[in-house]
């Protein structure tokens, strides 16, 4: 009746035995509990109730898994056990709770006779953790323990309370924390609490079934590591069959789904419709067809073509080989000859075609026999290389393309045998190196000897990294040539593994950069050289702009002198024509010195607020006398939603308006000119805003905008005469412009006037 060792299940008892089995169940040693299909405790022996604590009247009612500590209430799985047919006895550690409140740790044992009637007998253990299927987990041994450490994979056991009591090297070294910190620790110390969380379930699942649980997801640790694991959690039974525990064993699948996904992607594409795949093949470059002994059963667009067919049925009525030349029909009925007799045939070959124009075409056919239910079918791939054979170069690639192509190439094809040191080198070696077959057959031996000292260490480092990894190998580095200079070249070979993945052997091509080192040494030359000169230049510039401006400021202050020296009116116009020279001297060398600050990008900006409503009117005063002069009207507008200042360099920016606006003023000799500054928009703290300032000029041809922002550029040499000037005032507006990362528009029409907007963005700082 009870299911414990020396004791075996027994049907339910009969009537005239019942007093026989009462007495058995009332002195038997071990505690015993008798409950109905609810597991409602229907009668407990003395060992039973003196196990927990209770008394007889006590115990009796109470629901058996109050009895049970909650945390070991997911171990206990009893629908499998009333299932028709299904097991009728199950073991369970779990720790029971007596009267006081302490658990007692026991292995139950639950045997089912009835739907309503369930027998639950016990066995104690002092502690669950410690016994010997526990300690076989922690006390592994060499070599078996070494093993587990070393594989690629996290390997741990925990008991039914989430302690762990093993764990491998590769779990310990992932998670950076020592062996010893993580044995008869809980895992739920390491976990983060949604993971922790997540496999709990999983966990409980495991041993509460008592079967495998797998599972394959992203796991965050909180700790910028997020890898694609895939895991197995397999429960860990006792000689009862009792869960005792799990085992866990965790992948790093991250590669693998990253390549599963573009698998499924490329996978995707491919079998998305079966109208693409056939797209694929009616449009492929090669023909394709598929013939059974010389009968045409499938043909592409692409063959037919090449025949001169468009209709199939029209193509297949022939036989493939009336299609051929006498000399091809010869070659392939010897081709199928010897192909019948079992003699080694080429898979490609060319032969000749008749095509419906009467023309004779010429096919490279690669051909793959098929055996299908029996049956011999002939897959071929045809390429038309008529107009390759015309060219003798293409020829001789096609009979010889591995020579021909490391030839054409110019490089050194090589095959490095790993294990030997056996170098066996392309011939065109002699005309890089200087040496014959003959003298370069040594191996690695003597290409380490050839490398330029200063190369060697370098070299031979990164050449040993490749083969450690069987990856590309792929530097730079100096060769000896037979006559005793060295030659720069390009080393690229990739690395062949055998089955154990140990690198064997090595296949590369050497290129002779040295032409491209010296003119990538003439070229650095160069640029210091044109560095050097821009600088020379930069500086010409600014000294002569000082040199000038020394005189010009001398000249401009006497002439201010002379203004109060009491000039008759006839002077004092010549007096105010040499002012108003040296000022536009001073100004045209101020410019100078601008744009080649802003050419050298030496022109540095500065941000301060302020605000551009006085920018605005400083402009306008400074072209306000020239307006007059021509009796231009002058208009100005600014958005009123531009209430706040804004944060950038104030100076440039008026520089900006104040070239727009002398050149509008240049250009118009009638009706006005005008500003317009306009809020774009206003995000976080940026505005957004335009300056647009506009006439009623001569206008620019629509050809002739897109070359006006060149350095002294005018519209023509008439131009410069007629309204003066040097032609660098919107080559700086377009440099400072990109400078501090605005844009320019324009918008022009002959005689009635032009509009220049450029579009700047700057913080704000509100008043």
């Amino acid at each position: 009746m009870f299911n414990q060792d020396g004791y075996s299940n027994a049907q339910k008892p009969e009537e005239n035995s019942q007093d026989l089995y009462g007495l058995i169940f009332k002195h038997f040693d071990d505690p015993v509990f008798i409950a109905d299909g609810y597991l409602k405790l229907i009668e407990t022996n003395p060992a039973g109730c003196g196990l927990l604590g209770y008394g007889p009247e006590e115990i009796q009612g109470m629901d058996f898994m109050d009895l049970i500590h909650p945390q070991d209430h997911f171990l206990l799985e009893f629908s499998n056990i009333k299932e028709p047919g299904g097991k009728k006895s199950k073991a369970y550690r779990v720790r029971l709770l007596k009267k006081d409140g302490t658990a007692v740790n026991s292995k139950l044992f639950f045997d089912v006779y009835q739907d309503d009637l369930v027998t639950v007998s016990c066995r104690q253990f002092s502690n669950i953790n410690s016994s010997d299927y526990f300690n076989q987990y922690a006390n592994l041994k060499d070599p078996f323990r070494t093993s587990i450490d070393a594989l690629p994979l996290w390997i741990s056991c925990i008991d039914t309370t989430g302690k762990y009591f093993f764990a491998n090297r590769h779990y310990s070294n992932t998670f950076k924390i020592p062996l010893e910190n993580i044995i008869g620790h809980y895992y739920k110390e390491f976990f983060p609490a949604g993971l922790y969380e997540k496999h709990k379930k999983l966990a409980e699942e495991c041993m509460g079934r008592g079967a495998t649980v797998t599972f394959e997801d992203e796991s965050d640790f909180g700790n910028g590591f997020k890898p694609c694991l895939y895991g197995i959690y397999t429960p860990l039974f006792d000689e009862d069959n009792a869960v005792f525990g799990m085992s866990v064993a965790v992948f790093d699948i991250s590669e693998r789904k990253e390549l599963e996904l573009r698998v499924k992607k490329a996978s995707a594409d491919l079998k998305e419709s079966e109208a693409k795949f056939r797209a694929l093949v009616e449009n492929s470059v090669c023909g394709i067809g598929i013939s059974s002994a010389n009968k045409i059963i499938y043909a592409n667009d692409t063959l037919m073509k090449m025949y001169g067919y468009d209709d199939f049925k029209e193509f297949s009525s022939r036989d493939l080989i009336d299609y051929l030349t006498p000399e091809s029909k010869n070659y392939l009925k010897n081709w199928r000859d010897k192909k019948r007799l079992g003699e080694k045939v080429p898979k490609e070959f060319e032969v000749e075609i008749i095509h419906t124009d009467k023309s004779v075409k010429t096919l490279l056919i690669t051909v793959s026999e098929l055996k299908i239910k029996n049956e011999t079918f002939y897959e071929s791939a045809f390429i038309d290389i008529t107009e390759i054979k015309k060219s003798e170069e293409r020829i001789k690639e096609i009979a010889g393309r591995y020579e021909c192509i490391v030839a054409a190439s110019g490089q050194i094809a090589y095959d490095y045998n790993v294990i030997t040191g056996e170098i066996s080198w392309g011939s065109t070696i002699e005309k890089i190196l200087g040496y014959s077959l003959a003298e370069i057959s040594y191996g690695f031996n003597q290409w380490s000897a050839l490398l330029h000292p200063d190369d060697k260490a370098e070299t031979l480092k990164k050449l040993s990294e490749s083969e450690t990894e069987c990856s590309l190998f792929d530097t730079e580095y100096r060769l000896k040539h037979k006559n005793g200079y060295y030659v720069w070249v390009r080393d690229r070979g990739f690395f062949l593994p055998d089955g154990s993945g140990k690198a064997v052997r090595q296949l590369g091509m050497i290129e002779d950069i040295t032409a491209r080192k010296n003119a990538m040494e003439a070229i650095i030359q160069a640029r210091e050289q044109a560095e050097s000169a821009g600088m020379a230049k930069s500086l010409f510039i600014a000294n002569m702009s000082h040199e000038i401006r020394t005189p010009m400021n001398g000249i401009l202050g006497f002439a201010n002198l002379l203004s109060s020296s009491g000039l008759t009116p006839r002077q004092n116009e010549f007096n105010n024509i040499i002012k108003t020279s040296c000022e536009h001297l001073l100004g045209l060398v101020d410019d100078i010195l601008d744009f080649s600050k802003i050419e050298a990008n030496k022109l540095k900006l500065e941000a301060s607020p302020f605000d551009i409503r006085t920018v605005l009117d400083n402009s306008i005063k400074t072209i306000s006398a020239q307006a007059e002069l021509k009796k231009l009207k002058i208009e100005t507008f600014v958005d009123e939603r531009i209430n706040y200042l804004i944060n950038g360099d104030e100076h440039r920016i008026r520089q900006i308006l104040v070239n727009l606006l002398t050149n509008s003023v240049k250009f118009t000799f009638s009706g006005k000119i005008g500003v317009k500054i306009s809020q774009v928009s206003l995000i976080e703290g940026i505005s957004t805003f335009s300056l647009t300032v506009y006439d009623t000029g001569i206008g620019i041809p629509g050809e002739k905008i897109g070359e006006i922002f060149e350095m002294f550029h005018q519209l023509d040499e008439s131009s410069t005469k007629r309204h003066g000037g040097s032609g660098i005032g919107l080559s700086i507006v377009k440099g400072l412009a990109d400078l501090m990362g605005a844009t320019i528009s324009v918008e022009s029409e002959i005689q009635k006037g032009s509009s220049f907007t450029v579009t700047l963005h700057c913080g704000v700082v509100y008043k």
